[in-house]
């Protein structure tokens, strides 16, 4: 109502023609002001005292909003912005920087003060330090911004309030939000169905292969088939002298808790009805197997080394130090292949379709930064140098972990050619003294500090792994069975769960419950969809491009096989 009264008084400095005119024929029809301003936000929002300083409008009901007459179309636009409200009984304190906005902004952004009456001071410079930040939501015409009519929706629901100072916003939404297919969108869905055509046309090769009883096969063409990739990932095997069974289960519980984690961190991403309870309930003994979390991934450094060490000590076993110098190269070469094509996936994902997969009051501010922030760093994304590069902008944050990871593995020669060298010449123990004082180096060096949650200060689970390593190699003699299927999905895992708590912090509509039984049962979802997702990522990325790439360097059999034989 407050709109519609002073449309008469507004000038097209104040607000653009277009939206004056679909501002009228909304004025022009109750219901459709009605329905507009339903879905807005009210003012006190439910769980102030609580905590809860978000309130999301109704989203569908806003988009839905499709008005023809004969004076203009008006379609519902949903915008979210932040709002600095104070509180008219506060004692004002006449300082602009008590609010921890910035001087130019105070200045150039239009704010209103008033009483009762509603009298308009629009160069109100003034704050105090008693202040709330105030997610809004507002229902507009299309060619409305919130900045021009946000703040006569909310006028005559602040007759308590002092100041309203639009402080930021995020992107408005309408229902033909983000269903334009941009190039590098039709790009990657083409290349998704050339994968898809792949395994098709692999697996009903490999279905004819069975039904014919043949003994021969081309590891290459059945590179992409369900069937035979589908068996090496169910397999399970005891039997292999090889294999440390218990380790797949670390690795697994370890990725269970790692998505338990960024999924503590994501329901704090959302509205959250009772958000005052959250600092109590951090402080809890229930809350500490959440915040230790972190713990988790210094076990894939650890697991990263130990595996690489104790595969590099058998296959170094009677290759001369020259020979394993000028194999580093290569060695890197097979490690950036083996790890790049599920990657690579997931950032192509994440800058073209994913932004069409969902929509809500906080999609965009979700999906679009994550978009800007991949395609602005995909070079240091590719080359794994983001935690140095880039490390306060990292795109899809949580691949630090594969940046730090590869350097290591780069460095990780400088260690594993000496010790082949001692333990050559029986001297196993000097080098495990030697991994012991370069471990506790890197654990006690103060200038790593500065590196923390990024590379260096990882180092030490990673030299820890290769002790292990080792040790287990050298001195091994017994086997642990465990499950298998858990370690193998676990990259893929790792790659995808945070887009799937992504997806889930950007779909939210109203206000969520903080508790424990919330807590276990997003974890619960969070958890199975990754699951199913990293099968459909390690059957259509991962395990082809190691078939492929054991073919293309020749650590497969070149000729075709006899079934069985893989």
């Amino acid at each position: 109502a407050q709109v519609c009264e002073l449309l008469g008084n507004w000038t097209e400095n104040e607000i653009n023609t277009q939206c004056l005119k679909q501002l009228q024929a909304v004025c022009n029809n109750g219901s459709v002001l009605w329905r507009m301003f339903d879905a807005s936000s009210k003012y006190p929002i439910t769980g102030m005292s609580y905590g809860n300083n978000r309130d999301l409008g109704n989203f569908e009901q806003c988009i839905d909003l499709n008005y023809e007459s004969y004076e203009e179309n008006v379609v519902g636009k949903f915008c979210a912005l932040s709002v600095a409200i104070v509180n008219i009984f506060l004692d004002p304190i006449p300082n602009p920087f008590a609010m921890g906005i910035k001087p130019k902004m105070l200045a150039q952004v239009p704010s209103v003060q008033y009483g009762s009456n509603l009298t308009v001071s629009r160069n109100l410079k003034a704050a105090t330090d008693d202040f709330s930040i105030t997610l809004l939501s507002l229902c507009v015409p299309e060619a409305c911004t919130p900045r021009e009519v946000g703040k006569f929706f909310i006028w005559g629901q602040l007759e308590n309030i002092s100041l309203v100072n639009f402080v930021d916003s995020v992107p408005c939404m309408t229902k033909e939000s983000n269903t334009t297919f941009e190039w590098g969108d039709i790009v990657f869905v083409a290349f998704l169905a050339l994968i898809f055509l792949l395994i098709v046309w692999s697996t009903a090769y490999d279905w004819l292969l069975q039904k014919l009883k043949s003994e021969t096969r081309h590891p290459i063409l059945l590179a992409f088939s369900l069937l035979t990739n589908g068996k090496k990932l169910l397999h399970i095997s005891q039997n292999n002298p090889e294999q440390i069974q218990c380790l797949n289960g670390m690795r697994f519980i370890s990725m269970m808790w790692v998505i338990a984690g960024h999924g503590f961190i994501a329901m704090e991403s959302v509205p959250l009805i009772n958000y005052a309870t959250i600092d109590e309930y951090q402080d809890s003994m229930k809350m500490q197997y959440m915040a230790s979390a972190p713990i988790a991934v210094d076990t894939f450094f650890f697991l990263s080394g130990f595996l690489l060490c104790y595969g590099y000590l058998k296959a170094a076993a009677k290759v001369p130090p020259i020979k394993q110098i000028l194999g580093i190269p290569m060695m890197i070469v097979h490690r950036y292949l083996r790890l790049t094509p599920a990657l690579a996936a997931t950032y192509l994902t994440a800058i073209t379709i994913f932004r069409m997969t969902g929509i809500g009051p906080m999609w965009d501010a979700v999906a679009l930064p994550m978009k800007e922030q991949c395609k602005k760093h995909w070079w240091s994304f590719f080359l794994y140098v983001q935690n140095y590069v880039n490390y306060n902008d990292i795109c899809l944050n949580h691949t630090w972990y594969l940046s730090a990871d590869m350097q290591m593995f780069i460095l990780s020669p400088l260690v594993l050619i000496p010790l082949t060298i001692l333990i050559k010449q029986n001297k196993t123990k000097l080098a495990l003294h030697g991994l012991f004082c370069l471990t506790l180096i890197c654990v006690g060096f103060p200038m790593l500090i500065r590196f923390l949650d990024h590379n260096i200060d990882k180092l030490n689970n990673y030299l820890i792994g290769i002790i292990l390593g080792v040790i287990l190699r050298q001195y091994k003699s017994e086997r642990y069975p465990f499950t298998k299927i858990g370690g193998r999905l676990s990259y893929c895992m790792y790659l995808l769960h945070a887009l799937v708590e992504m997806y889930w912090v950007g779909l939210a509509r109203t206000p969520y419950y903080w508790g424990d039984y919330m807590i276990f049962y997003n974890w619960c979802g969070h958890f199975v969809v990754t699951m199913l997702m990293s099968a459909i990522w390690t059957l259509a990325f991962e395990s082809p491009m190691i078939v492929i790439e054991k073919f293309l360097f020749g650590n497969a059999n070149r000729r075709p096989q006899k079934r069985g034989q893989d």
